[in-house]
């Protein structure tokens, strides 16, 4: 007679909870294949679901929304304009600022908005009128944002904006230097550099320079990196220093290698040192030990 082995408590108990975990594991696997309502609705409707929103975040939600109302696609592309356009449905250069912080919008975007309006397809207000095949607004003056300075056809972008009476605000350039330095693109940090000098040499003749560069400047000091702070100079020195009072800009740097020394970055410091820059007195006792 066969010696049938009876199941203990223990392993009756073990095989009722892997059973179990089986079960919920299917169960929010069948409840993450679920598709939600917005998901489902039919595209003509989620697009105006989308653009009543004026939510730009909605197609990031779900890999589901990406696909259907991503801007990368060809095929979308015109959703951008339309999107766009919702922001102000009375003026397209309102319109236009709202767009300008946001990612999507870039410089192929506003000259489709121009080419659209030339062509009659847009309809501009009073104020607006179409110049040199650009929307122009006839009193708005509208600022660039900062995201805009570190893209890489910034250069272009601007001189585009700027022709419709846009500007660049002092700590807007503060900003974008300071963060072009922390993500440690020199192609990025070039760029910025130029696109703040000519800024300073054109719109704006007086300035706070100590306003603009000293971030950027205590930044530099603080990694000790003459790779970077070089920038940060010539970007100074070709916008500012020709314009300043000799004694103000070697006041300046006096006072930017005497915080290097504080902060002991030998390199920085060694670099303000062959760059002739006159130490002041607290500068000379703290480089002597005193």
């Amino acid at each position: 007679m066969p010696i049938v082995k009876r199941k203990g408590p223990s392993e009756s108990i073990q095989k009722g909870k892997l059973k179990k975990k089986c079960t919920e594991a299917t169960t929010v696997s069948n409840y993450t294949t679920k598709r939600s309502l917005l998901e489902l609705l039919p595209y003509e409707i989620l697009v105006e679901v989308f653009l009543l929103s004026k939510n730009a975040n909605l197609p990031v939600c779900s890999k589901i929304l990406w696909h259907r109302l991503s801007y990368n696609s060809s095929r979308n592309f015109k959703l951008s304009i339309q999107f766009t356009l919702m922001f102000n449905r009375k003026s397209v250069i309102l319109a236009t600022q709202h767009a300008l912080a946001r990612r999507y919008f870039r410089l192929t975007t506003l000259k489709t908005i121009d080419d659209l309006a030339a062509r009659g397809f847009i309809q501009l207000n009073s104020r607006e009128t179409i110049i040199d095949g650009k929307i122009v607004h006839q009193s708005f003056k509208g600022f660039i944002p900062r995201r805009i300075l570190l893209l890489p056809e910034s250069v272009d972008f601007i001189r585009n904006l700027k022709l419709r009476g846009f500007f660049i605000k002092e700590s807007t350039l503060s900003h974008a230097l300071l963060l072009s330095l922390k993500r440690g693109n020199h192609t990025t940090i070039e760029r910025v550099c130029t696109i703040v000098s000519q800024d300073l040499c054109e719109d704006k003749p007086t300035c706070d320079e100590g306003f603009i560069f000293q971030n950027s400047f205590d930044y530099c000091i603080l990694k000790d990196s003459p790779t970077l702070i070089q920038y940060i100079y010539k970007c100074w020195n070709e916008s500012l220093r020709a314009r300043l009072p000799r004694q103000t800009a070697d006041a300046f740097l006096a006072n930017l290698l005497e915080h290097a020394v504080k902060q002991k970055a030998k390199k920085t410091t060694t670099w303000f040192i062959q760059k002739g820059i006159i130490p002041n007195l607290n500068t000379l006792l703290m480089l002597q030990g005193r």
